[in-house]
């Protein structure tokens, strides 16, 4: 005969495997849409009661699992699970991959060099090979930088989808310095500039005295998959770039596309040579 609580621990390892799998669920509708979803629109893909989701919703967002910018906004993946990603990215390769390439740049520029993945329209440090100079620049793994203040920001915006584009101009913007680009225009202006030129540069917009320089990785789809990028001081990367220290962030950016069978950036050079 069965202890009188073991129905009971039967019962509670279901409810709790269906709320795993309710969770689960919720999360593969925000990672498949490229706009934040609303618990009516979560609950009609889903086909489950808007009071289900919205349970669901508040103890995944209590854990970071979900976000939403300001209440009462619709959902969208959290910071958490973009933490999960880098980790998981770096056991899938992309980190891996990159690693020679970044060390590559990083030993011909003599700066450090850091990998950032897209975090729903913004940066995410994936991963960084730090100079070997006596006094070097750091970046932390698992950062977050938005777009008006950073070059791999910027180059990860104007190459995604255009609904993420157009979501992320809509937020307000936080100035971390008076370089900053929070001015109406400003940021749309230079991801403009962005897309035409395959690569970008900040100057003291995150922080005085630092200055980065990045461009884009893509995949075998040739959508923007990473961007890469120097992290110096704002005496050696200026708003003009010296042109070899451009050709070197292009070629390892290039270089690593190339490894997840990208065509974009030969595509781009047969396109320049095209047009000579």
């Amino acid at each position: 005969m069965d202890r009188p609580d073991a129905a009971e621990d039967e019962l509670a390892s279901a409810t709790s495997n269906q709320s795993v799998m309710m969770s689960a669920r919720i999360l593969g509708e925000l990672a498949n849409s490229l706009q934040p979803l609303g618990v009516t629109e979560l609950a009609r893909r889903l086909d489950e009661s808007k009071a289900r989701i919205f349970r669901h919703l508040a103890t995944m967002k209590q854990v970071g699992f979900v976000s939403q910018e300001h209440a009462g906004d619709d959902y969208c993946l959290g910071w958490n699970i973009y933490r999960l990603g880098v980790a998981a990215a770096e056991q899938f390769g992309l980190m891996r991959v990159a690693q020679r390439h970044l060390t590559n740049l990083r030993d011909l520029t003599q700066e450090t060099t850091a990998l950032a993945i897209p975090a729903s329209g913004d940066a995410l440090v994936a991963g960084s090979v730090q100079s070997e100079r006596q006094i070097a620049l750091s970046v932390k793994q698992g950062v977050v930088i938005g777009a008006n203040s950073s070059a791999l920001g910027r180059v990860i915006l104007a190459f995604s989808p255009p609904a993420i584009q157009k979501r992320v101009l809509a937020r307000p913007r936080k100035a971390f310095s008076p370089f900053s680009l929070v001015k109406p225009g400003e940021l749309e202006a230079r991801l403009e500039r962005t897309r035409a030129n395959w690569w970008e540069v900040a100057v003291n917009e995150n922080a005085y005295g630092i200055a980065t320089l990045a461009a884009p990785v893509f995949d075998e789809k040739n959508n923007i998959l990473a961007a890469v990028s120097i992290v110096s001081s704002a005496m050696k990367v200026q708003e003009e770039p010296d042109e070899a220290l451009i050709q070197a962030v292009q070629a390892c950016a290039a270089a690593i596309s190339a490894d997840f069978n990208s065509a974009a950036w030969v595509q781009r050079e047969k396109e320049k040579a095209a047009r000579k």
